[in-house]
């Protein structure tokens, strides 16, 4: 008796049997059936380049945003979150800052309530612009590795 595997069409293991390899039997139709080796079995990579380079930038732009949202720390140590919705509140901070609508602005941080000069409030909101910039930057530069891939494993090496 021998350890065989039922492989769907993608190379998944749907199914590991004992079988002798002789006795009448047939594998599902659409299956495939391999031995499996001493030490195991990995399946085959069946996808094709195309869907290979699609899940590398699918994992890339999911890993960016991890990194984008995230948050900073200031050199002065203060964090700063970075999520989407603070994102458009310290661009909105900016704007008022900039325009000279706001010697100060009040801003809920991830440490509390704080008064932000508008000096302060500028250099913060261009270090968070800065931030999520760099982090699109990253992505974009990923992508054009993946783009560059020649086979499934050099797709699946990239990351962020």
């Amino acid at each position: 008796m021998a350890i065989y595997l039922i492989l769907d069409a993608k190379g998944r293991v749907l199914n590991r049997i004992s079988w002798d390899g002789v006795s009448a039997w047939e594998p599902p139709p659409g299956t495939t059936l391999l031995q499996e080796p001493d030490g195991g079995y990995v399946a085959p990579d069946l996808r094709t380049l195309d869907e290979a380079k699609a899940e590398a930038k699918a994992r890339i732009a999911a890993q960016r945003y991890e990194v984008e949202t995230g948050g900073i720390t200031l050199p002065d140590g203060s964090a700063i979150r970075t999520d989407r919705e603070s994102q458009a509140l310290i661009n909105g901070a900016y704007n008022m800052a900039r325009d000279g609508y706001a010697a100060a602005v009040d801003f809920k941080g991830a440490d509390g309530w704080v008064s932000i000069p508008a000096a302060t409030m500028l250099q913060i909101a261009v270090a968070v612009g800065q931030h999520v910039q760099s982090c699109f930057s990253r992505e974009r530069a990923l992508s054009v590795q993946i783009d560059a891939a020649t086979n499934n494993a050099a797709a699946d090496a990239v990351t962020f």
